[in-house]
């Protein structure tokens, strides 16, 4: 989770304070500025997790703030920390990212496979079509020569 200034004034946004809590636990407490959630939250499959999100004008700041605005965007990240399906990429070599996250004791990640399990399918598929587009060029290139066009 990140925050960031979109829009509006640096002065403003600099002195607002922040709390950002979940289930109970204070994740972040202090100036929303030097916001910095360090430590992820691991979440398993289909689980949720809420955050209270509190940004509050501190009483101590002075009339100085008054008319001044600012917007603010929090961002979420995530990622996917399943093993993929096998040690070998869709190539067919050897995906050493897991080979070594799996050495180094690093959780491993990655994407699983969503295409064939070999491309010579498709390949051969792209060949014929080429081939058949020359018959039919060269057919019709022949059929408008003899009628003399």
């Amino acid at each position: 989770m990140s925050v960031k200034k979109n829009s509006g004034s640096d002065k403003f946004y600099n002195v607002l304070d922040a709390k950002i809590s979940s289930q109970g636990e204070t994740l972040f407490s202090g100036p929303l500025k030097s916001f910095d959630l360090v430590n992820p939250r691991l979440l398993e499959k289909g689980q949720e997790e809420t955050f209270d999100i509190t940004v509050q004008f501190p009483m101590s700041a002075g009339n100085e703030y008054q008319k001044l605005r600012t917007e603010a965007v929090f961002s979420f990240q995530a990622a996917d920390l399943v093993a993929p399906a096998s040690d070998q990429d869709q190539m067919g070599g050897v995906n050493t990212a897991s080979n070594a996250n799996a050495q180094t004791g690093l959780p491993q990640t990655g994407l699983p496979q969503t295409g064939e399990e070999s491309p010579v399918t498709i390949v051969l598929s792209g060949i014929l079509m080429m081939l058949l587009g020359a018959v039919l060029f060269f057919y019709k290139k022949s059929a408008s020569h003899k009628l003399g066009r």
